[in-house]
């Protein structure tokens, strides 16, 4: 922009204090505005940190022990088996995975599925 015409152009936004006052107030405005219709966001609770761990231990002691003798990257469908057999058959059962293959989406339904577990059988313990 030619600095001789930015005065004229952009000015009259800056003319005297009431003005400032009204663009302070457009922006405030739109600053609420947008954090009103802003998502809110989910929290998990505080089990879910505790499933997210034994899930992790889970895979760690599948993958070191009972799919040790599998290479490295063929052993992903040994170790979701390891991890809950039912969720496995109900997510992997009528298709597994190829070797090597990642498939993201099915890979959270089985988490969503082992986390769903893990919960259940800490609320029959508790009942205990």
């Amino acid at each position: 922009i030619n600095r001789a015409c930015w005065p004229r152009l952009y000015g009259h936004i800056f003319e005297g204090a009431s003005s400032m006052k009204g663009v302070l107030a457009v922006f405030i405005v739109m600053l609420l505005c947008h954090s009103v219709y802003a998502k809110p966001r989910v929290y998990r609770g505080k089990g879910a940190a505790a499933h997210d761990k034994i899930l992790r231990n889970r895979r760690e002691e599948c993958s070191s022990q009972q799919c040790a003798f599998i290479q490295a990257g063929f052993q992903e469908n040994c170790v979701l088996r390891c991890i809950s057999y039912s969720c496995y058959m109900e997510i992997f059962g009528k298709e597994e995975l190829e070797e090597g293959e990642i498939d993201h989406n099915r890979t959270r339904l089985f988490n969503n599925c082992a986390r769903k577990e893990i919960a259940e059988i800490e609320k029959k313990e508790k009942t205990r």
